[in-house]
């Protein structure tokens, strides 16, 4: 029997955290989502990442977000004193709510889908460069 470190990453890519304000996007509502209930198509919600990999982000919000939808998360990095809107296109892969209202009350997975090449570098220097 294998025992797991505590403290073990066990994930591919590893998690850097820092906790970020993003604005989000409803791209395309899961089919999952009941109708009448969650944000719209299009809808706008505030979130906080809460960690980043190559793939993948948490990020927590006041809005549970349904498995299998479909959402563009803008984040403004600041590098020296100009701001840098980066763009991306992600599913949620998971949602729960959180024990304790910390940066949300609700977390969701989200895996990655779309991220210019010249924006996942600038990202990938600026949480690198930040641990």
């Amino acid at each position: 029997m294998t025992i797991k470190k505590q403290d073990q990453e066990t994930r591919k890519d590893p998690r850097i955290t820092k906790v970020l304000p993003v604005d989000c996007r409803i791209v395309e509502r899961s089919p999952l989502t009941r109708a009448g209930q969650g944000l719209k198509k299009w809808q706008r919600f505030p979130a906080r990442t809460i960690n980043v990999s190559k793939t993948g982000m948490l990020i927590n919000s006041d809005f549970e977000i349904d498995p299998q939808t479909t959402v563009e998360i803008t984040v403004d990095l600041k590098i020296g004193n100009e701001l840098h809107p980066v763009v991306l296109l992600a599913e949620v892969i998971r949602a729960r709510r959180n024990a304790y209202d910390l940066f949300g009350r609700w977390a969701m997975g989200l895996r990655i889908l779309e991220i210019d090449p010249k924006d996942f570098s600038l990202v990938s220097d600026y949480f690198i460069g930040s641990k």
